[in-house]
């Protein structure tokens, strides 16, 4: 839905599943689309250090789902350890 400048995204967090989280347990950063994979590479850097493996991991996972190609981030990123798009 857009309202002027703002994208309000129809989705609920009730109806995802488990696999839709990259932090499954905690329910953060939901990835139900393209667009909020890219989002949870962006905040990637606010995961406690004893989430990043399994984030990273749910994250590639979801790339490869949505075939995400355009994937901007830089290597101030934590996220960049974990992820080579060559493979």
């Amino acid at each position: 839905m857009y309202f002027g400048e703002f994208v309000f995204l129809e989705f609920s967090r009730k109806n995802l599943s488990d696999s839709d989280y990259g932090i499954p347990e905690l329910k953060k950063y939901p990835m139900p689309d393209a667009k909020h994979v890219k989002l949870a590479i962006k905040f990637f850097n606010y995961v406690e250090p004893k989430y990043e493996k399994e984030l990273a991991t749910n994250i590639k996972k979801k790339i490869k789902q949505f075939n995400v190609t355009d994937i901007n981030y830089s290597e101030k990123n934590r996220f960049f350890k974990y992820y080579n798009p060559e493979k």
